[in-house]
């Protein structure tokens, strides 16, 4: 599989400084994990650290890890409340209700025993119905329980999964999002786990989803879905795997125009404070 982009995760909150190195060292999503305000944990993030994601650039990608290492934690009690804390959690950051935007819920064991697949998976059936919709959800955890979740005998549907190297046996599952691939290295003066994001693990803020308004600018003098968040114009665009260089002028209306060069530069730079970019399945371009 293909790498598109690289996450980091930890068990403490990142600081501006820090988001700023890790963002230098070419690392575009960091992992936020839920649970301050209903469970009163720690390493969870609160309002004021999602808008430090936010506005340093990075992806956030959100994760629920509840007394996750032993199979007798995954039950249908423990499934439903777990996710209905996860939406409490949602509604007090200021994440609006989008399927598209996902929750991975922690399985912290070696999960490869029949047993464990029928917990595990009466768990996830329960975070489901407790969702109903509103987010995704999906697992964190080794090959064996990522495969069973992903096949027919499960009852529970994840839309995305996050695998992690233990209990992994050297193998990628073709249905892993995001791979952690390497355990407690330095990056950029921080101490972090790190994770290769194959395809969008369901990250937040989304481009073009339920937390942007859709409205219309030109590409090259054709009109493309764009999208306004926070007063600010962003392009979606897919057509070139890699930042081309561009210019960006608008119309009387205000309107963006962007002209780009084609075929696009080996090695983009970004030479204005005033641009960001995402990597993913989408380009993403800021003016």
């Amino acid at each position: 599989m293909q790498r598109i982009a690289q996450a980091v995760d930890r068990y403490t909150p990142f600081t501006p400084a820090e988001l700023a190195a890790l963002k230098q060292a070419g690392h575009t999503a960091v992992v936020a994990y839920l649970g301050r305000k209903t469970r009163g944990y720690t390493k969870a993030v609160t309002p004021e650290d999602l808008k430090n994601y936010v506005d340093s650039g990075m992806k956030v990608i959100f994760n629920f890890e509840g007394a996750s290492t032993k199979r007798g934690y995954f039950t249908v009690q423990d499934g439903s409340r777990d996710a209905q804390d996860v939406l409490i959690e949602f509604e007090w950051l200021g994440v609006q209700p989008d399927p598209e935007v996902v929750c991975y819920y922690s399985v912290d064991y070696d999960a490869y025993l029949p047993e464990d697949f029928t917990a595990v998976d009466a768990y996830m059936l329960a975070v489901e119905h407790t969702q109903y919709g509103r987010f995704g959800f999906g697992p964190y955890g080794g090959f064996p329980i990522i495969e069973y979740l992903f096949s027919p005998q499960a009852l529970s549907k994840p839309t995305k999964a996050w695998q992690t190297v233990a209990w992994s046996d050297n193998k990628i599952s073709p249905h892993a999002a995001m791979y952690q691939d390497k355990i407690d290295i330095w990056i950029a003066g921080s101490q972090v786990d790190d994770d290769v994001i194959y395809s969008d693990p369901g990250w937040y803020p989304r481009i073009g989803g339920g937390n942007v308004d859709k409205k219309t600018a030109y590409l090259n003098g054709q009109p493309v879905e764009a999208g306004i968040e926070g007063g600010e114009w962003w392009l979606n665009w897919s057509a070139l795997e890699k930042l081309p260089g561009f210019e960006l002028t608008r119309d009387a209306q205000g309107v963006p125009h962007f002209t780009v060069e084609a075929p696009a530069p080996s090695a983009p730079t970004i030479a204005s404070a005033d641009i960001r970019l995402s990597d993913g399945t989408t380009t993403i371009l800021k003016p």
